[in-house]
């Protein structure tokens, strides 16, 4: 991945190990935060939770993704036949040409790249917030501590 401003993105190896180490922190009450109901969530359900949201997010947008993809990848070397006069024509085109299907090619390498990449950090998000919690919680005086209902 290309860095910007000296930064680079994290890599799925760096991801899986951050995770790793936050989920060996201790926990307040067993779990990373609990809901209105009181319910609980763990590392594993907001990992699941994540991924399940993801999975919805991309079946929706990726053919969005693959239309501007062809649209922005047409120049002079281009084949008159791959040519598109602009978004409603290129849909049109797939669409007839294609089925539904070609709206979701190369979509199962897109998913396991952002489906693992989005849970583990939503995972990895909510880990590290109890951590704190739990380590502010340690540190401050009995009088000075945040009660529960105002987390």
């Amino acid at each position: 991945a290309r860095a910007r401003h000296g930064v680079r993105p994290p890599t799925g190896q760096a991801l899986a190990a951050a995770a790793a180490a936050a989920a060996a922190l201790p926990q307040p009450n067993g779990a990373a935060a609990a809901g209105k109901g009181g319910m609980a969530l763990g590392a594993l359900d907001i990992f699941v939770l994540s991924a399940i949201a993801k999975i919805g997010a991309t079946l929706v947008t990726y053919p969005l993704l693959v239309v501007k993809n062809r649209l922005q990848s047409i120049n002079r070397h281009t084949h008159e036949d791959m040519k598109y006069a602009g978004v409603v024509d290129a849909v049109q085109r797939m669409l007839a040409d294609e089925g539904i299907g070609g709206f979701y090619k190369g979509m199962r390498v897109k998913l396991l790249q952002t489906v693992l990449a989005a849970a583990l950090l939503m995972m990895l998000k909510e880990e590290i917030f109890a951590a704190t919690r739990h380590l502010l919680d340690v540190a401050a005086p009995a009088g000075r501590r945040v009660p529960a209902s105002r987390r």
